[in-house]
């Protein structure tokens, strides 16, 4: 999601006096360390009810909260804008971050796959469609799917029938909506 604001730091939002904070909801401290920096600010968590407000400011981490998912309905895209919570982005400032290697392997593994842009492949797909809600997998973690259509089509004169379940889905690290489909014959992953 495009932030359309030119704001640097959580103070600027908090001054613009327009957006209410939504945390995630295992995140208390942080929710508590922004009440402590900013009194004025009206701060939640992603699985509050009634979230409102005149524009929302989401840290990323808490786009799957059911609170914020019903909220969204009422708001305007240029009326969300999601970031990254980091320490500088919430006291200002410059802030010294220390990495440890296991988190650098991560991070550069995750940046190759990005530049790469390596498609996905059958063994790194898994759906689930026995509960009420359709689950998708990608490489063994869920995300969270925006919903779910299968689409099936009978033989016909001009060719072979074809039975494709389509996914919209967004991860908790880009709120960006993705568009996945399945081959459900041959478990060709297709439309990423």
């Amino acid at each position: 999601m495009m932030n359309l604001t030119s704001y640097n730091t959580l103070k600027e939002y908090v001054e613009d006096g327009r957006y209410t904070i939504v945390v995630g909801p295992r995140n208390k401290s942080l929710l508590t360390r922004i009440k402590k920096l900013y009194p004025e600010a009206i701060v939640t968590t992603s699985n509050a009810d009634g979230i409102d407000g005149k524009k929302l400011l989401v840290d990323k981490l808490a786009a799957d909260g059911l609170g914020l998912k019903s909220a969204l309905l009422k708001y305007k895209i240029v009326d969300v804008v999601y970031e990254n919570f980091t320490k500088q982005f919430v006291e200002g400032g410059n802030v010294t971050v220390n990495f440890s290697s296991k988190g650098c392997e991560e991070w550069e593994q995750a940046l190759n796959q990005a530049m790469l842009g390596k498609p996905l492949t059958r063994e790194d797909v898994s759906f689930d469609l026995n509960g009420k809600v359709p689950k998708l997998y990608i490489k063994g973690q869920e995300v969270g799917v925006v919903s779910m259509t299968n689409h099936y089509v009978t033989s016909c004169a001009w060719g072979e029938g074809t039975n494709v379940i389509t996914f919209v889905y967004m991860t908790k690290d880009d709120p960006k909506q993705k568009v996945l489909s399945i081959n459900r014959i041959t478990g060709e992953v297709m439309n990423q």
